[in-house]
């Protein structure tokens, strides 16, 4: 079973219970498996660790119910949300040293895969996930959230895509304009 970080599905809880009526929350619970729905009107836990179903449920179900657009501002509220803890530093990364640090980072989110930098320079970070099923939300969900720290590291505008290599290998790019 692969598992994720609570905190990520409580930013994403957080950010839908603050941002729409309580209508818009039911519609999306409505959406969700049975189980998982029960579990999303819990107290989730931040130190625990949770099925990855429940996140991608979660986010498959927001995508469904408002837009992909959504999709990247809920990204923006959960890179903010972090921040609050981190923020300071970002003022000293370089892009480099941002995505060097995703391999490492990608761990304490998830219980499997892992990321490799394929190609970088001043301008455009390719890497790929690798061991990881990718639900379509939930690899657009990450690749808007990498987009959104980079455009606050460079602040330039950021263009993004993924495409699938296998069904567990999916590459992402990240090409950031006027460098």
């Amino acid at each position: 079973m692969v598992t994720v970080s609570g905190e990520n599905i409580f930013i994403t809880k957080k950010f839908i219970t603050a941002t729409y009526e309580d209508d818009i929350f039911r519609k999306i619970l409505a959406e969700m498996k049975v189980a998982n729905r029960e579990k999303i009107l819990e107290m989730i836990d931040v130190r625990k660790r949770y099925d990855l179903d429940l996140l991608e449920d979660l986010m498959a179900s927001f995508e469904k119910v408002k837009g992909r657009a959504e999709l990247k501002k809920l990204s923006e509220y959960t890179v903010d949300n972090k921040i609050k803890f981190f923020g300071f530093v970002l003022r000293f990364l370089t892009i480099e040293g941002l995505i060097k640090k995703g391999p490492p980072l990608w761990k304490k989110v998830y219980s499997e895969g892992f990321i490799y930098i394929k190609e970088m320079d001043d301008n455009k970070s390719i890497f790929r996930v690798k061991d990881f099923k990718f639900q379509n939300s939930l690899a657009f969900g990450f690749m808007y959230w990498v987009e959104v720290l980079l455009r606050k590291v460079s602040r330039k505008e950021v263009i993004s895509s993924f495409k699938r290599i296998t069904p567990t290998e999916t590459e992402f790019e990240f090409t950031i304009i006027g460098s």
